[in-house]
């Protein structure tokens, strides 16, 4: 198992499902991402998306039954 990648969806997975995600634009559009620890309140993974795969991912999780369980809570 791999747990830097494991750590890394969970981060985005926490990221997404609080709401920690905003779209900003420079040369590209892109989403910052942005997962906190519920015990201290501080920030524990920030990083960059690009608009259009933060979409496509997005897509690929709500429509993967192999990943999520039917209350989209990552197995």
């Amino acid at each position: 198992v791999n747990d830097v990648a494991c750590n890394l969806l969970r981060h985005i997975r926490n990221a997404m499902a609080h709401g920690n995600f905003k779209k900003e634009k420079g040369q590209k559009s892109f989403y910052i991402l942005e997962d906190y620890s519920v015990k201290t309140h501080e920030r524990t993974m920030y990083g960059k998306i690009d608009a259009a795969l933060f979409w496509e991912y997005l897509n690929i999780v709500v429509h993967s039954s192999q990943l999520i369980d039917d209350n989209i809570n990552f197995k």
